[in-house]
């Protein structure tokens, strides 16, 4: 299943693409483990959900946006999140992988009608155990028809791609992966040696690992199935 979007007007830092589509495939998604993290609410908004005795319960996609030192691009995003129209609730997890600047406030503070959430790590660990980190956070609050989705928190990635995932999850897809290699795709405004690193990746992943429908294995704007 293919979705093409295309974001004109955000901000692309280098290695970003203008351009993407979702690929959607079977897969499996599995609880990660991280230590010494910190986990506080900040602004929560409310959606209509399913009454559960005095509980409501929502569906919800959850957005994981491993940040280090974005104090400049968090509020931004958080504006673009905002005007984002989804069919389910969105809850954005920032985490804060040790950064010296006021990245860590800018999430707490969060933003009126969005639902933020903040775990921080004391110091840092790296791109990897961040997203762990987030994952299992999210892994920990969601309901077994909710979506994880993982996002850069530098205000490159387009987030009207995420109604396309959810589109493509509810479609029977366990896994929807933001593409700049099938049509509609771009990566035109990545460095060439990072479009050459990039694409020599897909080529040798999808020789050994031959997953059909899926083009882009280095793109971390994803969506998983939490069931």
């Amino acid at each position: 299943i293919h979705h093409s979007l295309s974001d004109r007007g955000s901000r692309i830092a280098p290695g970003g693409g203008k351009n993407m589509v979702v690929d959607s495939i079977a897969g499996q998604t599995g609880v990660v483990r991280s230590d010494d993290t910190r986990v506080r609410d900040s602004t929560t908004s409310v959606s209509a959900g399913h009454d559960i005795g005095h509980l409501t319960r929502v569906r919800t996609m959850h957005l994981v946006l491993p940040a280090f030192n974005e104090e400049d691009s968090l509020q931004p995003l958080f504006e673009r999140l905002r005007r984002t129209e989804l069919p389910i609730h969105l809850k954005a997890w920032v985490i804060d992988d040790g950064s010296s600047d006021s990245t860590a406030a800018v999430a707490s503070r969060g933003l009126e009608g969005l639902d933020v959430q903040l775990v921080q790590h004391r110091v840092n660990q790296g791109l990897g155990r961040a997203v762990q980190t987030g994952i299992r956070a999210a892994l920990n609050a969601a309901s077994s028809d909710d979506i994880i989705a993982i996002m850069d928190a530098d205000n490159t990635h387009d987030p009207a791609l995420l109604d396309a995932m959810i589109t493509a999850i509810d479609a029977g897809a366990d896994l929807a992966v933001s593409s700049r290699f099938t049509p509609g795709g771009d990566d035109t405004t990545a460095p060439p040696f990072r479009r050459l690193l990039s694409r020599g990746a897909a080529t040798v992943f999808s020789r050994l690992i031959a997953i059909e429908d899926l083009h882009d294995f280095t793109c971390g704007y994803r969506a998983y199935r939490v069931s």
